[in-house]
């Protein structure tokens, strides 16, 4: 929950934590898709900018980096 309010903080990006969607999302988060491509492409751009500041030194954040950055 506070990487969600975190994000939310610092990158202006609303998120929802996985784990409000069953045991099986714990550690995730989900997003929505209903806004245009540009404002979901500026988005991604957010939390990779965020990813990159506050988890530089953490190996699987950096994968869920590598991640947002293929997938733009």
């Amino acid at each position: 929950m506070a990487f969600v309010r975190d994000l939310a903080k610092e990158a202006l990006v609303g998120v929802a934590p996985g784990l409000i969607f069953g045991e099986g999302g714990e550690g995730n988060i989900r997003l929505s898709y209903a806004a245009s491509t540009e404002d979901l492409e500026e988005s991604m751009r957010r939390i990779q900018a965020y990813m990159a500041k506050n988890y530089k030194h953490n190996r699987e954040a950096q994968l869920c980096w590598v991640f947002l950055d293929n997938s733009m």
